[in-house]
């Protein structure tokens, strides 16, 4: 908005000498944009203004009563007593919220002091002849005080930062001086190159501060980077999609087993791979969908060793323009020896369990069949289907629901039941007598049964 003012008080003033306007008018639309410039500027970085309320505040105490004191000045009586009372009104405002913002430090008595040095004198200089003193003091301290705070917002020693705090200060004592120097007020200075130096001199500062902030970011997002890459656990590199490795992190050495991170640049990617088509397959997908995630395989370390990795890989554009990869490596190793440790022991059991000479079933609470295994299929002469999910008192392995319901009340109190006879009859209407035995077991988050039933027929025969 500032600027958007400076525009228009350069475009005033051309548009002026190749028309007729009055002396009036254009000293109205000269001070005015230049108010405006000035407000803007101070609220750009101010540290007390800044939430809406606060600004609306300004606006309407300081801001509105800045360009109504240039409109009386211009079209009012040459003495009234609405001078001075808006300056104590804008001063008052700006003051008391500053009190608030900072309390009574050593900054802000150190600019209370000045500021109501000339305040007090542009008071009584607007309740005498010359109310001219305070528009003076209203462009003043709004450039003045523009630049202390925009050298406090960025405090550096930059080219950026000092011209344009030099240049606003500069700018606001440009208003007093032609005030002590008798220079008429009203009447445009069309012709007066000091007065609109300050003005490109803060363009070209703010210009320079833009360039130096863009700087400062761009230093700090490489500084951030450097950090999560050379700090971050799991290994982190860029490579080629040919397969050379451009860059990589500490980790990255460590995992494969080298010693320095020269050594690890000069090998081709693909040495890396336990499998060398396992290399191909991501590059090719990588050119085919831009990333992989979560791609488990086997790599290879300096010492000849394998061990299992979890990449994510995706890609990047480089400082030239180049397709890079950008990829991390997790080490996986051991969760991949728990899951085939894991796998191993499940075959083992499902072997077990499948082959079994005894009878065994895995049940929910409630005895329905979940898995059974061939002995117990050929006791009960039906097929799996026939079985799995229904319950035990439906087969009839139980002559009553009492009784199911007394084994499961065994089950729940113990956690096992050992040795209980069971009587019934299979498929094709044979008597079976066999000895049970259960426990309650977990199998991933589910409560359930493990039975096993061992007939007893041909014993009971034999003893008949």
């Amino acid at each position: 908005l500032g600027w958007i003012a400076i525009f228009i008080h350069f475009a005033a003033q051309l548009m002026w000498s190749f028309s007729a306007i009055s002396a009036t008018w254009a000293a109205f639309f000269n001070y005015a944009t230049l108010l405006t410039a000035g407000i803007s500027f101070h609220l750009s970085v101010s540290e007390v203004f800044n939430t809406s309320r606060r600004r609306a505040i300004y606006l309407g105490l300081v801001g509105v009563p800045s360009v109504l004191y240039l409109v009386l000045l211009l079209w009012g009586p040459s003495q009234s007593v609405v001078y001075p009372l808006l300056l104590v009104v804008s001063v008052g405002t700006v003051v008391t919220l500053s009190f608030i913002q900072h309390g009574s430090g050593l900054y802000f008595f150190s600019v209370l002091a000045p500021v109501m040095a000339y305040c007090t004198w542009a008071v009584r200089a607007a309740a005498g002849h010359n109310p001219a003193a305070g528009l003076n003091f209203y462009l003043s301290i709004f450039f003045l005080v523009a630049g202390l705070l925009y050298w406090r917002k960025h405090r550096r020693f930059s080219p950026g930062a000092i011209t344009t705090s030099a240049s606003l200060v500069f700018w606001g004592l440009l208003f007093p001086l032609s005030e002590f120097l008798g220079r008429p007020l009203i009447v445009p200075a069309h012709d007066s190159v000091l007065q609109d130096l300050p003005m490109y001199f803060v363009a070209l500062g703010m210009v320079l501060t833009l360039l130096e902030n863009q700087t400062e970011r761009a230093n700090h997002v490489a500084d951030q980077y450097q950090v999560l890459f050379n700090g971050n656990l799991a290994g982190v590199y860029v490579a080629t999609l040919e397969g050379t490795l451009v860059d990589c992190n500490t980790a990255f050495v460590n995992l494969y087993g080298y010693e320095t991170k020269e050594q690890t640049l000069a090998l081709p990617v693909s040495q890396l791979y336990a499998r060398p088509d396992e290399w191909k397959w991501l590059a090719d997908r990588l050119r085919d969908y831009g990333q992989v995630v979560n791609h488990e395989c086997r790599q290879r370390r300096k010492d000849g060793s394998t061990f299992w990795i979890l990449e994510r890989a995706t890609i990047m554009t480089g400082p030239s323009g180049r397709s890079l990869m950008e990829g991390t490596v997790i080490d996986i190793t051991k969760r991949k020896e728990s899951e085939m440790a894991l796998r191993q022991s499940e075959e083992r059991f499902a072997t077990i369990f499948r082959h079994s000479p005894i009878g065994c079933a895995v049940l929910t609470l409630e005895c329905e069949f979940l898995n059974v295994n061939d002995r117990l299929l050929n006791l009960l002469g039906l097929t799996a289907e026939q079985i799995i999910g229904r319950s035990a008192l439906e087969l009839g392995l139980f002559r009553s629901k009492e009784e199911q319901q007394q084994l499961l009340g065994k089950l729940n109190s113990d956690g096992q039941v050992k040795d209980k006879e069971l009587e019934f009859d299979d498929a094709a209407g044979r008597r079976h007598y066999t000895r049970c035995y259960a426990n309650l077991v977990r199998i991933g988050e589910r409560k359930c049964i493990f039975g096993m039933v061992l007939d007893r027929t041909e014993e009971r025969d034999l003893e008949a």
